[in-house]
């Protein structure tokens, strides 16, 4: 619903230039987080991680994953960063041609259930943290929503 919701409005999509150029520190896209924080707190906050993924998407992953995750924002999907980890944290167990095995849990994760793409902090083997995007319809989770009131 809330993706819905975000293509609906248009704001899924609204955070590049036809060009894919983020709008970062543009008067649009404050306007764009205001108007979603003030049709309601908790959409606007989803909006806010999504709009803060696809910028860090844009900065930092390679041109070819950046495009991707554009196009994706551009199909609707939603996008999150999920960076606070329980006492177990999160690490990459173990890694394969096809990607990586995760292991440990994050906690306060804005949208869990409903994200699309989660840009997420996990530790390698020697313990250096990694910026990972992961594709939450090919990954299991459970979400434990008994502490959250």
């Amino acid at each position: 619903m809330i993706a819905a919701a975000l293509t609906d409005a248009d704001l899924a999509s609204a955070v590049a230039d036809e060009r894919g150029v983020p709008l970062i520190g543009r008067e649009r896209e404050h306007c764009l987080l205001r108007a979603a924080g003030e049709r309601d707190l908790a959409w606007g906050r989803l909006y806010e991680g999504h709009v803060n993924a696809l910028q860090l998407l844009a900065r930092l992953a390679p041109p070819d994953v950046a495009a991707a995750a554009r196009n994706a924002a551009l199909d609707g999907r939603l996008f999150g960063v999920w960076n606070t980890e329980a006492n177990d944290g999160v690490v990459i167990a173990e890694e394969s041609p096809h990607g990586f095995v995760l292991a440990g849990r994050k906690t306060f994760a804005s949208g869990a259930g409903r994200v699309a793409r989660a840009l997420i902090t996990a530790a390698d083997a020697g313990g250096r943290k990694q910026l990972l995007l992961v594709p939450m319809d090919r990954v299991r989770t459970h979400v434990d929503k008994s502490f959250w009131n």
